[in-house]
């Protein structure tokens, strides 16, 4: 058996329950299953626009390796509607 405060705490550093903690510095909340959630779905958002922002950035390169200056525009004008499409700007 682990200490009260420890079986609530989401780090590996476990006190028996013999031991009596006032306080702990180290001490770190587990997420509820809701915040668990809130921070999967967060990180799958994150990934997402990363995704976008790399097509992006090896599309810019492309341009600018061949020198196509039409097609960078093409591609600032593509990223914009894609931007207002999802609601965001840039």
């Amino acid at each position: 058996m682990f200490n009260k405060l420890c079986n609530i705490c989401a780090k590996k550093c476990k006190q028996s329950d013999s031991v009596k903690i006032v306080s702990c510095p180290n001490f770190l909340k587990n997420p509820s299953e809701r915040e668990f959630r809130q921070m999967v779905d967060e990180l799958d958002f994150v990934e997402t626009k990363a995704k976008r922002v790399q097509k992006r950035v090896k599309s810019i390169i492309k341009v600018a390796i061949t020198g196509n200056s039409h097609a960078a525009d093409n591609e600032s004008v593509e990223g914009t509607s894609e931007n207002q499409e999802n609601g965001s700007e840039t």
